[in-house]
């Protein structure tokens, strides 16, 4: 049987499990967490994973990683697959929530093997590449002159050339 203080910790963790029990309509108040972590314990796959024994889940939680709702927005922009996936499961996903959502997705995303933050992971989304100032990607020199030069003066001649003809 899980104790409250089980439960307690588990949906301090997890805050994917009341909105789900929410969804299927139970009752999510305190008074009834025992009976939701009871039954979410067992018919998830965690419970095997740890042999049955909750107490050894609990030593395996680790906190939920912050995120910042600009980081929230820019992982949602490139992929809102992970709303359609947490309204599924019964999240609010108002933009109030992007941050939680988001947190909770990057603990137990994919991604998270092959990036080593989550900045590593929006950089990888928006095609820039880790090295230079984000505007204009690195580029090699052209005839030994900085090719970010080259390619401001080119964009000041094709604008004056619209303005002012040929």
């Amino acid at each position: 049987m899980v104790t409250f203080e089980q439960a307690s910790l588990i949906i301090g963790a997890r805050p994917d499990i009341l909105p789900f029990y929410k969804a299927h309509g139970w009752d999510i108040g305190q008074g009834n967490w025992v009976n939701i972590v009871t039954n979410w314990w067992g018919m998830t796959t965690e419970r095997d994973q740890w042999g049955g024994d909750i107490n050894k889940f609990l030593a395996s939680l680790r906190p939920t990683p912050i995120v910042t709702q600009a980081e929230a927005q820019a992982i949602l922009s490139k992929r809102p697959d992970i709303l359609a996936l947490f309204a599924k499961e019964g999240w609010d996903t108002s933009s109030a929530n992007y941050v939680y959502i988001v947190s909770n997705w990057w603990a137990w995303a994919p991604e998270r093997s092959t990036y080593s933050t989550i900045q590593e992971y929006i950089q990888s989304l928006s095609g820039v590449p880790p090295s230079g100032d984000g505007i204009i990607p690195e580029l090699p020199p052209i005839f030994g002159l900085d090719a970010k030069v080259l390619l401001v003066a080119g964009a000041a001649i094709i604008i004056g050339m619209l303005f002012f003809g040929d």
